[in-house]
């Protein structure tokens, strides 16, 4: 390419041919699905003034295309945009046009949005379409009822604890509890009710980032898994296609202490220490002492009842059964302590 021949984004390829080539990135990549954007110029310098203005002006409303395709609008947002549209030119948002007047204007209309996703769509313009646009063609033709919106995190959420509530209140008290947590602080980082597709792999280091800080990396370790369940059980429930879970493969930092570790015994130093700092006959003794010669932990001895210690030959028994105090964490737990 001669000096006299500088122009941005152009590239002379081995065989002496041009070519506009632009690197793709963010919303515009996911959009045209693609990691760059060529065009041939042509094979002469004369070509390629010819036709740059034109191909780089496709890129540009390309470009401007893109940007409307928001990741930051929830499903409820964009039924709110629509029907405010709807209602500003008295259109019937149930419906696909009361009249053939309303109907011929909605045509019109949904063809004046699709007509600038045309020339770049291989087939259907709607292929291109934010969840924005879509929603609003789609209305334009056949009513709200016609609008088909993504799965968004909160119906993530909501199926899971549905279709996963565990068997008894205790338990789906504690997995509630549980699974709100992470939900909390994923929306601490999403901000909004985004559609799930559009939760991306920055998303969750952020939110790894945010557990970390005071947590021990086992706990953290568990509250990913807990958000990796969700996003996995709503990926394939609604059949979300090519959809990979930004939770997976997520490093993790590793433990300080090995698991051998954390749960070696105490030593038989810092167990007198403790007789020794609580006081006989408090509820924190009798806890302690329970737990010392049992084996059982804190939540275990705290949710029993009288009923649950008993008399046997080979001296007291105390049942570790799940009622309506507390659960038991696994059936491996169920158990009598002798």
């Amino acid at each position: 390419m001669s000096k006299r021949l500088q122009l941005r984004y152009v590239r002379e390829l081995k065989d002496g041919r041009f070519k506009y080539r632009r690197v793709l990135s963010g919303r515009l990549a996911r959009v045209l699905r693609a990691n760059e954007y060529t065009r041939a110029l042509g094979r002469t310098e004369r070509e390629v003034l010819a036709n740059y203005s034109a191909i780089h002006s496709e890129f540009e409303r390309l470009k401007e295309l893109a940007e409307r395709q928001s990741d930051i609008e929830s499903p409820s947002e964009i039924e709110a945009w629509v029907a405010s549209i709807f209602e500003a030119n008295n259109l019937d948002l149930h419906s696909p046009g009361k009249t053939d007047d309303e109907q011929t204007a909605r045509d019109a209309e949904a063809d004046r949005v699709e007509v600038k996703y045309r020339p770049y769509a291989s087939e259907d313009p709607r292929e291109l379409m934010g969840h924005r646009d879509r929603a609003y063609v789609d209305a334009l033709r056949g009513g709200w009822g016609n609008v088909d919106l993504p799965c968004t995190v909160n119906m993530a959420f909501d199926l899971y604890l549905k279709e996963k509530r565990k068997p008894d209140s205790f338990l789906q008290e504690k997995q509630e509890k549980r699974i709100g947590r992470v939900k909390a602080h994923l929306f601490d980082v999403i901000k909004v009710d985004l559609p799930l597709e559009n939760v991306r792999k920055s998303h969750a280091r952020k939110v790894r980032d945010r557990l970390i800080q005071g947590r021990a990396p086992g706990t953290v370790r568990r509250m990913i898994n807990d958000l990796k369940a969700v996003f996995n059980f709503a990926i394939q429930e609604f059949e979300i296609e090519g959809k990979q879970n930004p939770f997976s493969k997520l490093e993790i930092p590793a433990p300080k202490v090995t698991s051998i570790d954390a749960r070696s015994p105490l030593p038989d130093t810092l167990i007198q220490k403790i007789y020794e700092e609580l006081d006989f006959g408090s509820l924190y003794f009798d806890v302690w002492t329970t737990s010392h010669h049992t084996g059982a932990i804190a939540s275990e001895i705290l949710g029993l009842k009288s009923k649950d210690v008993r008399e046997t030959e080979a001296g007291l028994a105390i049942s570790i059964e799940p009622n309506e105090i507390r659960g038991v964490k696994q059936i491996v737990r169920e158990r009598t302590i002798r």
